[in-house]
């Protein structure tokens, strides 16, 4: 999924990649800010981190996977979820590597 057929981020990035606009780089990488909304997270809903206990790039890849819904999206709803387009996921990864994954053998 392409960022460029989202219509919401059409919006706010109307003529390049969401990945080249200046607030993605502050709400989706930033270390600080994720930290701040992780703790806000955290005091919420706790049990969210449990699997990332002591993996820290999994944790900021799943805060800024929320950040960035919630900079396009707001607010979807309990259980509404929607497709991230793949140059999204691709910088938050490069950004926070997974230090287990090794790709296909």
């Amino acid at each position: 999924l392409c960022c460029r057929g989202v219509a919401a981020v059409v919006k706010v990035s109307p003529t390049t990649c969401i990945t080249e606009h200046h607030l993605f780089h502050l709400v989706c990488l930033n270390r600080e800010l994720l930290d701040i909304a992780y703790h806000e997270i955290q005091m919420y809903t706790p049990s969210y981190f449990e699997q990332a206990h002591g993996d820290r790039n999994r944790t900021y890849r799943f805060v800024a996977y929320r950040k960035f819904v919630w900079w396009i999206w707001r607010r979807l709803g309990r259980f509404n979820r929607v497709r991230l387009p793949c140059c999204v996921v691709a910088m938050i990864r490069k950004h926070f590597p997974s230090e287990t994954y090794t790709g296909f053998q």
